[in-house]
């Protein structure tokens, strides 16, 4: 399992941080599958379940004061690594193997 943060990174508009940022809006956007078991899956009663939700929920919790206040945005694979250069996610938390070429991805250190 692994996770990109990018809570410590500043942002393109007006050097605010994206710590900063999660606090204005008080709500954390958290990138998952949503389609693994276990992991993060959409149940029938329109709530995700899963070790992933967790991990969101607590980041979610330590950043605004409330686990519930995060925004769930399902990605593909292809999708994942584009949502955190762009800073379209606060937080990465799916399935994700850390490999030399993906540590040395433009925009995420």
């Amino acid at each position: 399992m692994s996770m990109l943060l990018v809570g410590c990174a500043t942002t393109n508009e007006n050097d605010v941080s994206r710590l900063g940022l999660i606090k204005e809006r008080n709500e954390l956007i958290c990138g998952i599958s949503g389609k693994i078991p276990g992991f993060s899956f959409l149940e029938s009663d329109g709530n995700y379940q899963g070790i992933d939700i967790d991990i969101c929920k607590a980041f979610a919790a330590a950043f605004t004061g409330d686990s519930d206040n995060v925004q769930y945005r399902p990605l593909t694979a292809a999708e994942r690594f584009t949502a955190v250069r762009t800073g379209e996610i606060d937080l990465l938390s799916r399935n994700t193997t850390l490999t030399l070429s993906r540590d040395s991805l433009g925009g995420t250190d």
